[in-house]
């Protein structure tokens, strides 16, 4: 792990002796700079606040794990920045985690209180696990939010490391496992794919079935753009027949982007005829235009039950798998 500091203040050895007894591998560069980084006010925070773009600009480092301003105390007040000591970003999106901090002489409490001996590592460690916690995804976020400021306030932020670095430890090794072992949904994302490529498109041109009636000939034309020896099939019974004995699809009940869906011609007593189309992101479903021929993103599952489910069809889901 490689961090890049560019500070307007000298920084002790001992402050970097202290992050790397702490995290083992960790490497310092760090470069002396004048340049202090320009502010733009948050009325809602009635605060000035750092520049990033002058962060990554000032340290200029693209191979780290982050780059990190430090400046002191002093200079953050001057700055007009009041309500925060040090402040994070990764809005970039470039994988690398973005950072001002300002030094006080004085050993902050909530540094004692969390077993640090420098406001410095405190610091660096402190805004290295919001990075961590930020990069844990979105999903986890939305239930368990950054737990940063909470485990700090009870004196347990080095256990908080430990355990991101516990989960970037697992992730990687459960990448590396999935990639041996090839367990990958490539063949789902290579339909799905396949549906995103052909949005906007007559993908049965042949017209062997008229354009309100070609559902289920546009489905076959896509399911060949991925199996070259899968039929041509005209009618939606005929394809779910197809799809219930063809060992290469399994009949599922969550369905993913790529996933089939079909209310099959015949499965019910309704005045409307079947109809077969591809699931999306969400509960987007991609499917023929009965009124252009053209292969359009028309209903979400909600849409789909309403009119097909209503009419007393029934709703399958089949899944290409290896």
């Amino acid at each position: 792990m490689k961090i890049k500091i560019a500070s307007t203040i000298s920084i002790r050895q001992s402050w970097l002796d202290e992050v790397i007894a702490f995290v083992p591998g960790v490497v310092f560069e760090v470069v002396r700079t004048k340049e202090l980084i320009t502010t733009h006010y948050r009325p809602e925070w009635k605060s000035q606040y750092g520049n990033f773009a002058d962060v990554r600009r000032i340290v200029n480092a693209t191979d780290v794990y982050a780059r990190v301003y430090i400046m002191s105390h002093g200079q953050l007040r001057r700055l007009g920045i009041t309500n925060h000591l040090a402040l994070y970003d990764n809005a970039d999106r470039d994988g690398i985690l973005d950072t001002y901090i300002s030094l006080d002489s004085k050993l902050d409490a909530r540094a004692k209180a969390n077993g640090f001996n420098s406001n410095f590592a405190w610091l660096i460690v402190h805004e290295l696990t919001h990075g961590r916690e930020q990069n844990i995804g979105r999903e986890y976020l939305a239930v368990d939010g950054d737990r940063t400021h909470d485990w700090e306030a009870q004196g347990r932020l080095k256990e908080l490391w430990a355990t991101t670095s516990l989960i970037e430890v697992l992730k990687a090794k459960v990448t590396k496992l999935m990639a041996m072992l090839k367990l990958t949904t490539t063949p789902m994302k290579t339909l799905y794919q396949t549906c995103l490529d052909n949005l906007g498109i007559d993908v049965s041109p042949r017209d062997l079935a008229p354009d309100d009636l070609g559902c289920a000939e546009t489905a076959s034309n896509l399911i060949r753009k991925v199996l070259p020896d899968f039929p041509i099939i005209l009618g939606t019974y005929t394809l779910w027949e197809k799809l219930e004995n063809d060992k290469r699809f399994k009949k599922v009940t969550i369905p993913m982007p790529g996933t089939i869906i079909i209310s099959p011609t015949g499965s019910a007593r309704a005045k409307i005829p079947g109809h077969v189309g591809f699931c999306g992101v969400g509960d987007k479903i991609m499917s023929n235009s009965s009124a252009t021929g053209l292969f359009v993103q028309n209903y979400t599952q909600a849409t789909w039950r309403g009119r097909w489910v209503k009419a007393g069809y029934p709703i399958y889901y089949y899944q290409h798998i290896i």
